[in-house]
Formats: structure tokens, C-alpha cells, sequence
């Protein structure tokens, strides 16, 4: 009877926990726009009411984004405690803006769905990406000058989906896990420019950088940066173009790309090295594995010796060429 009595208690404790609401809180009833009232349920202390009395806004509770739903901010609007459920959805429409408050609660906005940039995001709280959360960063204008710092938890991503100019504000500073980059309006050659002792948690993939320069990195004279990648480098796309470091430096300046994973290059270009001055290695603990596109050592100036592949892994490391993958000029390369 006691054993009995004490599952029961245990029982109610987790129901409590899994179905806890509060009056003002609010949750998606279907996917649409924010300001459709057709779009929320309100809990009224006892019940979830549909359609909500009003839309949402920081002055409310709990605004949770339920599982398969998707909802589009087609009015700047002000919110606070939002959880954006995996599966779900929030797209913030052009021109508009969210703003994240920083309330007396902790947690201000948590996604482990994905977040979807066409307007701006702004935020005085703190924005948390999970484990399979995603920021899609869609601004047609490439350069969001209030991109937050966002956290990143192991196994989010953050996609940079268009940049008509180089590269979004604020990127390089990003402590990330997995970086996607489609930037199939790229308006010239850039890349992250990621700062020394910079250290990308998980993967990095390449779709397209609109055969514009990629880099990894930038030098100035003399300069050495050491960026770190934990996980796999890909080269994935035909218009893709990778590389360490652009042709802005001397030749004391260093970049050194360090690959705990595998460089896979199915399409495109990696270039080991893009300036005439400038030394760089690649210090790759897995395998290479080219079987697409065009592995280059040298520029078309004939640039030798200054441009490493460096296999550091130990153990017996793979280095395949598959066709249609192909190797440019190779002299003085590993």
C-alpha cells in the first residue's frame, strides 16, 4: 500500500512537471501569422482557449511554437520566453523585426526548431539554439548590423542562406557548432574572417560562396591566426570556393586551418591557399577525400611552397582522388 501510495505521488510529481501552464501563456493552435488571433491558444488558468483573446507579446507568459507548426512574424512584435519546439518553426518576415526582451525569468528565447532570418531579430535577452536548433539567416541585404550573439548549444547550426554582400555582421565572434554557408548572392570575396584561436565546435559546410573567394580567415602583415575546426570540412557545391586566407598580407603573415575531422570535397574549389604572399597550412587529422571538383595548391601566378596539407592525425590517414574529382598543379604540397 505504501509502495502504491508513493508511485502515485511520483506520478502526479512528473504530470506536474510535463503539463505545468500558467494564466498568460500561450501556444501555437496552427501554423500562420503572428498577428492571427486564429494562430494561439491562451491558457485561462484552467483551460486552453482558441482563438486567443489577443496575440502574444513580452508582457506575457510561456509562447511556445508547437511541433510541426510554423509561424511567420508579419509585424514587428516584442516577446519574451519563447521555446520554439524541434519541428517548429518561426520565420521572421522582410522588414520586420522581433525583439527578444530580457524579462525577469530565465529563459528568454530557446529553440531547438528553427529560427528563419528574412527580417531582423533583435534582442536584449538571451537567444539559445539546442541541440538540432536552427538559424537560417535568409536577409536579402547580406548584413544584419544588429545580428545578436546568439549561444549555441552542441549540435545546433547556424545557415547563412544569402549575402549579397560578404559576410553578415557579427559572425566571426559567434561561438558556433555546425556552419552552413549557401551564399548563392555573395557579392565578393569574403568568408567569416574568423578571429585567432577561433574554434568551430562541429562541422563546417560549403554550398556556395557564387564562385567568389570563401576564406577561412584574413591576414595583415606579419599576422598569424590559428583557427580550429572539432569536426568535418566540406566543399559541397559548384560554385563553392574555399580557402585559407585572401591576398591581403606579407609573407610573414600565417594562417593555419587545424581539422580534427575529414576534408570531404565533392564539388567546387578548395584552394589551399588564395594569396601570392601569405603562408598557410592545413593541419588535417582525418582523411581528404576529393570526388568532385578541383583541389588547387598554387594560383594561377604558379605560387609554390607557401601552401601545406599537413596529414597531423596519426595512424594511418586516407587521401583519396576519385574522378570527376581532379588536383591542380601539386608541386611542394604535402
Amino acid at each position: 500500500m505504501k509502495s502504491l501510495l508513493l508511485l502515485s505521488i511520483a506520478l502526479f510529481i512528473v504530470n506536474v512537471g510535463v503539463n505545468a501552464q500558467t494564466l498568460g501563456d500561450y501556444q501555437t493552435h496552427q501554423t500562420g501569422n503572428w498577428s492571427d488571433v486564429n494562430s494561439w491558444e491562451r491558457f485561462d488558468g484552467s483551460m486552453w482557449v482558441t482563438p486567443a483573446p489577443g496575440i502574444p507579446s513580452s508582457v506575457d507568459g510561456v509562447i511556445t511554437i508547437l511541433a510541426g507548426h510554423t509561424i511567420t512574424v508579419d509585424v514587428s512584435v516584442g516577446a519574451d520566453q519563447v521555446v520554439v519546439n524541434a519541428s517548429g518553426k518561426i520565420i521572421v518576415a522582410a522588414s520586420q523585426t522581433l525583439t527578444i526582451a530580457d524579462g525577469a525569468d530565465s529563459i528568454d528565447m530557446v529553440v531547438s526548431g528553427t529560427l528563419n532570418e528574412f527580417g531582423t531579430v533583435a534582442t536584449t535577452g538571451r537567444i539559445s539554439f539546442e541541440s538540432g536548433g536552427l538559424l537560417v539567416y535568409s536577409l536579402p541585404g547580406g548584413a544584419d548590423v544588429a545580428m545578436p550573439t546568439y549561444t549555441w548549444r552542441n549540435g545546433s547550426t547556424c545557415r547563412i542562406d544569402s549575402t549579397s554582400g560578404t559576410t553578415p555582421t557579427n559572425l566571426k565572434n559567434q561561438s558556433l557548432f555546425n556552419l552552413i554557408w549557401n551564399g548563392t548572392t555573395s557579392g565578393g570575396n569574403g568568408g567569416p574572417n574568423f578571429n585567432d584561436g577561433t574554434v568551430i565546435a562541429g562541422d563546417i559546410t560549403l554550398l556556395s560562396s557564387n564562385n567568389v573567394q570563401w576564406r577561412v580567415t584574413n591576414l595583415t602583415t606579419g599576422q598569424l591566426k590559428n583557427i580550429y575546426i572539432r569536426g568535418n570540412m566540406s566543399v559541397a557545391g559548384p560554385s563553392a570556393l574555399l580557402t585559407s586566407t585572401g591576398s591581403g598580407a606579407d609573407t610573414l603573415a600565417k594562417a593555419i586551418i587545424n581539422i580534427d575531422g575529414n576534408v570531404n570535397l565533392s564539388a567546387g574549389t578548395w584552394n589551399l591557399c588564395n594569396s601570392s604572399l601569405a603562408y598557410a597550412e592545413w593541419k588535417v587529422k582525418g582523411n581528404v577525400n576529393v570526388t568532385g571538383g578541383t583541389l588547387l595548391a598554387s594560383g594561377s601566378s604558379g605560387w609554390t611552397g607557401r601552401r601545406i596539407l599537413n596529414f597531423v592525425g596519426g595512424g594511418t590517414l586516407i587521401f583519396t582522388v576519385t574522378s570527376p574529382g581532379i588536383i591542380g598543379t601539386a608541386s611542394g604540397m604535402f
